[in-house]
């Protein structure tokens, strides 16, 4: 609940200004100017890429390796949620620490 998690003071700030200025409609709208979108698995870049899935956040691996190269993913069943930032800040940067620790120095023939 990110209300107990947060404070019922700091949600209720943070929704305000979007309810008061009117602006929550503009500011979901570019993930629903992308719809067309939707659906269509963009190319891999090879990137190496990590994912972490916290409770009541929806990812399914086989779907997110179809466009990505995973090559960590974390499932936090018991905490956080869509706000994993704001709601489990230590838990988060350990995993992206963790993420960044296990990736292969480049080199120069992989720059080019």
């Amino acid at each position: 609940m990110p209300d107990v998690v947060l404070g019922l003071d700091w949600v209720l700030a943070n929704v305000s200004l979007y309810w008061f200025n009117r602006s929550a409609g503009s500011a979901a709208y570019t993930g629903y100017a992308s719809a067309p979108l939707w659906g269509v698995a963009p190319p891999n870049s090879g990137v190496p890429t990590a994912a972490i899935q916290f409770a009541h956040d929806i990812g399914i691996r086989s779907h997110a390796e179809r466009s990505n190269t995973i090559v960590r993913w974390t499932d936090v069943p018991e905490r956080g949620g869509h706000f994993a930032a704001l709601e489990e800040p230590e838990l988060l940067v350990a995993d992206v620490r963790a993420f960044i620790n296990g990736l292969e120095p480049a080199t120069a023939a992989d720059r080019n």
